[in-house]
């Protein structure tokens, strides 16, 4: 098995019970839900970088995509929040699986990226699923 895949896999499951204690959580808004995640988020990675991260570069391109990733992962956060405070977690975790769909979509578009045929084919039955269970 190549390591990214489990990687891919760890964050899955990370993930996955992390949605799972973002719904269990109450007496708390959704914003300052998120700005406390966000911040425990930020002091787990910063800890990581500082003592794990074997080579620290940057370029001022990196940190303007950086920061533009930084912003729109803290509204996605909110939003994903403010979603499952109405609804039911399977219902919400399935729509937000669409971002999947857009990922590929956008990889395309923006970074020419080629799909094979049966990649194109998931990618149009994953959007069939996640509209199924929106009906």
């Amino acid at each position: 098995m190549s390591p990214y895949i489990l990687i891919a896999i760890i964050s899955s499951v990370f993930f996955g019970f992390t949605t799972i204690m973002q719904k269990k959580t109450t007496g708390i808004d959704s914003v300052t839900f998120s700005m406390i995640s966000l911040g425990a988020s930020f002091l787990s990675v910063f800890v990581y970088w500082l003592f794990f991260s074997p080579g620290k570069s940057y370029s001022w391109s990196g940190v303007n995509y950086s920061l533009l990733a930084g912003v729109l992962s803290g509204f996605a956060f909110l939003f994903f929040i403010i979603a499952l405070r109405m609804c039911k977690v399977s219902t919400v975790v399935i729509i937000n699986s669409f971002s999947a769909a857009v990922a590929v979509i956008l990889s395309v578009v923006l970074l020419k990226e080629q799909l094979t045929l049966s990649q194109i084919i998931g990618v149009f039955m994953g959007m069939g699923g996640v509209i199924l269970v929106t009906i």
